[in-house]
């Protein structure tokens, strides 16, 4: 697992840029495997989401668990925030 995402609200990126990412609602936070997975989870929840890229064979290195759920999905207990960046950094 080189890199997972995230899809996040514009409101709420720069919090989970700087704490981390950690369950809300849920158990686990839900990380996707593809951009495209992410993106389409990420609107049902904002009609304009960013997506943040995991950095996850560094995070796994580091003693992050990281759970396959199925093909699209990956469970995590949380994302610490130097695993973490926008996607959309690295398209410009």
């Amino acid at each position: 697992l080189p890199e997972l995402y995230y899809g996040a609200s514009r409101e709420e990126v720069d919090i989970l840029l700087e704490k981390g990412i950690r369950p809300i609602k849920q158990r686990y936070v839900h990380l996707s495997t593809s951009v495209e997975k992410a993106l389409e989870v990420a609107k049902i929840h904002s009609d304009d989401p960013v997506l943040i890229k995991i950095n996850a064979a560094e995070a796994q290195n580091d003693g992050c668990k990281l759970l396959t759920a199925n093909d699209n999905i990956v469970l995590s207990d949380e994302i610490p925030p130097q695993y973490l960046s926008l996607v959309q950094d690295e398209l410009q």
